[in-house]
């Protein structure tokens, strides 16, 4: 979706069209500040991540689980 916000779908489908091995990375050139930061963002907390996500009803026990699947957690800095 973040390359969505920068390159519409028919041009990449247009382009994936007649190049199947296309490398955006000339066509996206610039955008490193970008990335980064939304990088950045993802990695300090799950709001970005998690925006988009429907939500579901479950079973208490199940939501429990799930609860400390993504409780919190140590992400090593690179």
């Amino acid at each position: 979706m973040l390359i969505l916000s920068l390159v519409t779908l028919s041009q990449l489908t247009a382009i994936f069209a007649r190049r199947a091995n296309f490398d955006l990375r000339r066509m996206l050139e610039g955008t490193e500040p970008f990335f980064d930061k939304m990088l950045t963002r993802l990695r300090t907390g799950l709001g970005e991540m998690t925006a988009s996500l429907e939500v579901y009803r479950m079973e208490a026990g199940l939501r429990e689980e799930v609860a400390k699947a993504l409780g919190p957690c140590k992400i090593q800095a690179s």
